[in-house]
């Protein structure tokens, strides 16, 4: 990602995680055109090798640049975080409607393999999921 971003380590009872998140949320008329929160969780699964964690890493990437990419230019969708920790990697999107981010989304990854993540969608116009990732983010 480009400047606007943070990335710190943190500890938790079940191991170290990092979380990459804006440096500064979005003025109060941006974060209200995305009242809701998406949540989608991407599990390791098995891993036999580095190799393998490598690959798995690659295909996190294609899938976050990709669905980035397309929700940027598309208008519905905002990537708010991305956590990482031992169960596998999660991003926070803020999108105007649940049903579009997703339909959005599977059009964004047209081509691509099918990967295992799942979403799960809440209404969070304050963004409170965003502001606890990053208590520092400055809210406008």
């Amino acid at each position: 990602m480009s400047d606007g971003w943070t990335l710190a380590a943190r500890e938790a009872e079940d191991g170290e995680y990092t979380v990459r998140t804006r440096a500064a949320l979005p003025d109060p008329a941006e974060r209200a055109r995305y009242p809701v929160a998406m949540w989608i969780t991407w599990p390791w699964g098995p891993i036999a090798s580095e190799a393998e964690e490598d690959a798995i890493i690659d295909e996190m990437i294609r899938f976050e640049n990709a669905v980035h990419e397309a929700a940027t230019r598309g208008g519905w969708g905002m990537l708010v975080a991305v956590v990482t920790n031992g169960a596998g990697r999660e991003w926070l999107w803020h999108a105007a409607h649940a049903d579009e981010f997703v339909g959005e989304m599977r059009g964004a990854l047209q081509g691509h393999p099918t990967y295992p993540f799942e979403v799960r969608a809440w209404d969070d116009p304050t963004w409170k999921a965003a502001r606890e990732l990053n208590p520092r983010a400055g809210m406008h």
